[in-house]
């Protein structure tokens, strides 16, 4: 891989973490809008296990004490079994139709991003709501590590605090990469490259996380928001156009 290819997505790495770490949200649907501009979908999705997961831990460990399991459990079991499903589609389906669908996907994240920041709501039924929630996040999260806008909704329902929201959204964000990185290894998408690429990215993701979580989180949370939605948003468009077009 060239030198500039290979920085461009470090950098990309260390800017999804800072938007994770600043606003709780974002970092994979950030990265699947930049990463295929550097590489093949497919290895873009791959990438994300190694610094998605070490996203999670650092923001879940730091806000370990808050997370309580209760009304979680049918959202984590069912989205773990909508992990494998969305594993097979990103290596069956068409590389195109992918990078269409994707764009729908971040579209439809960067409007959660931007209307689900925790308040009251009226509270959604743990297994009415939670299971449909959690297939639809396992598949997404499966094929693009970009499960992120059904458990936010989800979560983001059940009125828990700032931080419990925060902990409880990396804590099924966690679980469900690391069942996609088995399933990815199985599928045989992974090379020695790829996994250097990873492992790199994700000290660069863990760096981004920390600066966020010290400096973003004292800015203004819904501006930040709202920019990054529409650069999302623009990415979106260009992928669905190219494929119609």
């Amino acid at each position: 891989m060239p030198v500039n290819e290979l920085i461009s997505i470090l950098a990309v790495s260390f800017a999804a973490g800072i938007i994770q770490g600043g606003t709780g949200f974002g970092y994979g649907i950030f990265s699947m809008a930049l990463l295929p501009f550097f590489m093949d979908i497919r290895h873009a999705s791959a990438l994300l296990v190694f610094s998605s997961l070490t996203v999670n831990f650092v923001i879940f460990f730091r806000l370990r004490s808050f997370f309580r399991f209760d009304r979680l459990l049918p959202l984590v079991i069912s989205a773990a079994l909508g992990v494998p499903a969305g594993v097979f589609f990103l290596t069956a389906a068409d590389k195109n139709i992918l990078l269409f669908i994707l764009g729908i996907i971040l579209i439809a994240g960067a409007a959660a991003s931007v209307f689900t920041l925790p308040g009251k709501n009226n509270e959604w039924h743990a297994y009415k709501a939670g299971i449909p929630f959690g297939l639809l996040s396992g598949i997404l999260h499966g094929a693009f590590a970009a499960g992120g806008p059904p458990t936010v909704v989800f979560i983001n329902s059940q009125n828990f605090s700032r931080f419990r929201y925060a902990a409880s959204v990396q804590f099924v964000f966690g679980i469900c990469t690391m069942l996609r990185g088995v399933f990815i290894g199985s599928a045989g998408i992974y090379t020695r490259q790829l996994v250097f690429i990873g492992m790199s990215s994700a000290v660069f993701s863990a760096a981004g996380v920390l600066l966020g979580l010290f400096v973003l989180s004292r800015l203004d949370d819904k501006k930040l928001k709202y920019i990054i939605a529409l650069f999302i948003v623009a990415v979106g468009i260009k992928n669905i156009t190219a494929f119609i077009l």
